[in-house]
């Protein structure tokens, strides 16, 4: 049973996880605890998905406009004294 644990602990370890999430072993960790280690792994999870997708976010708005720029369709007002 240690060594397994030694080897997830190692593993958790190199994936950047906490080991309570990796393996759901939470029998020595007490609530307040886990509560802090859920929210560091959230916080790092949302910082992962900001840098991976951010770019693309970036890239797209880029392609398709954020809405600012001016319409390249005009309205067309008719000239004044012309019908």
């Amino acid at each position: 049973h240690e060594y397994i644990r030694t080897q997830h602990l190692g593993t958790a370890a190199g994936q950047g996880l906490p080991y309570e999430i990796l393996t759901g072993d939470t029998r020595d960790v007490s609530d307040r605890t886990l509560r802090i280690i859920m929210n560091e792994f959230r916080r790092f999870a949302e910082q992962r998905q900001w840098q991976r997708y951010g770019d693309v976010r970036s890239g797209w708005r880029d392609r398709v406009g954020d809405g600012n720029e001016r319409s390249c369709h005009r309205r067309l007002r008719p000239r004044a004294g012309r019908s």
